[in-house]
């Protein structure tokens, strides 16, 4: 019941929510001074949505007991498993880190924009290379080859920083995340 219906639904409301965020920030202008600005709002928001949506699912398992009384799920044990043992729960994690998805896509187009302006000797030198590329071909190769660098670093380096982030410290990160859930769902009584 849990992994196969109510999982997937609050993933969805709160996925939906991410990507709501996005959106919005990516249909509102695009000003040079307020990209970086809104790239940054853009990935705390996504940060909140995703303890939002841990903290709605343990509330939701605390309060939700069934008529025969036993809790849907023991969180005592699943965090306490989640500390000892988190590859067997590699597919909660991913399930949940998919809500962080569309920040990621918002950061990865954040950073295209700030690379395509800063800094402008570089915003030149690609601008100059490929209003030159209709008469050298030797230009027009070196255009295409420096944005689709851009594009490709732009993309990687909010997933590497991401993943780094995750990994660092031998998963102190991830402890931090456990601990806030953790007392989370000793402060309304789960645990």
């Amino acid at each position: 019941m849990l992994t196969f219906g109510l999982l997937p639904l609050f993933n969805a409301l709160f996925d939906f929510a991410c990507a709501g965020l996005t959106r919005y920030l990516l249909r509102m202008e695009l000003d040079q001074k307020r990209a970086a600005w809104r790239a940054v709002l853009d990935g705390l928001g996504g940060i909140a949505i995703f303890f939002t949506l841990g903290s709605a699912l343990i509330a939701y398992i605390t309060f939700a007991t069934p008529a025969d009384g036993v809790p849907l799920w023991d969180l005592a044990e699943l965090l306490a498993n989640l500390r000892s043992a988190p590859g067997d729960y590699i597919w909660l994690m991913v399930t949940l880190t998919s809500t962080l998805l569309p920040t990621l896509v918002h950061l990865s187009i954040a950073a295209l924009t700030l690379a395509q302006q800063y800094p402008a000797w570089w915003r030149n030198f690609v601008a100059d290379l490929f209003e030159n590329g209709a008469q050298s071909r030797q230009a027009a190769f070196l255009s295409g080859i420096c944005i689709c660098t851009m594009i490709t670093v732009a993309f990687w380096s909010p997933i590497c920083i991401f993943a780094f982030v995750i990994t660092h410290d031998h998963g102190a990160p991830f402890n931090t995340v456990l601990w806030v859930f953790e007392t989370f769902a000793r402060a309304i009584g789960g645990i």
